[in-house]
């Protein structure tokens, strides 16, 4: 097992420990996509004010690529999108639905998982359920090219990007 030093940590003068009771949050009732939070892609704007959108349904594809796509986070109705300086796409807001639905993205048993050995097959998956944005690619944090193998993959537990 390794050991792992921590330097020039801070240790915050607390008396007490904290409560150990959970409380259920209430759901959201809107929801929101930025792709300004994703560096290096121009936003290609698919749905309206006003469309239903289910959870998973494409709501943002790259121009340069369109393979790369933000999906939604939450069923429901979009209520705006909202543009900042030259029409630059800032967000896209939803409203929840009660009965919200979701699309089926083959979904499969943990035991078939070792299985999966066709990198293409894996790559399709993720691109389709709109979780290729969240591989990043170094050293620019950029969203990962899909066409390009990768030497390495490191898995981070926490964002080392600096301030």
């Amino acid at each position: 097992m390794a050991e792992f030093t921590i330097r020039r940590g801070y240790d915050i003068p607390m008396k007490g420990a904290a409560e150990p009771t959970l409380r259920e949050a209430q759901a959201p009732k809107f929801v929101a996509i930025k792709p300004t939070d994703f560096k290096g892609i121009k936003p290609r704007l698919l749905v309206q004010v006003g469309d239903d959108v289910s959870i998973g349904t494409p709501l943002v594809e790259d121009k340069t690529d369109p393979r790369i796509r933000f999906v939604s986070p939450g069923g429901g109705k979009v209520v705006a999108v909202n543009r900042g300086r030259r029409r630059r796409l800032e967000e896209i807001v939803i409203e929840i639905s009660p009965e919200e639905t979701a699309l089926d993205f083959q979904a499969r048993p943990i035991d078939q998982i070792d299985a999966l050995d066709d990198r293409v097959q894996v790559q399709a998956n993720l691109l389709e359920a709109g979780l290729w944005p969240l591989i990043i690619q170094r050293p620019y944090a950029r969203i990962a090219t899909p066409d390009v193998e990768p030497q390495a993959i490191f898995v981070s537990a926490h964002d080392t990007e600096p301030l």
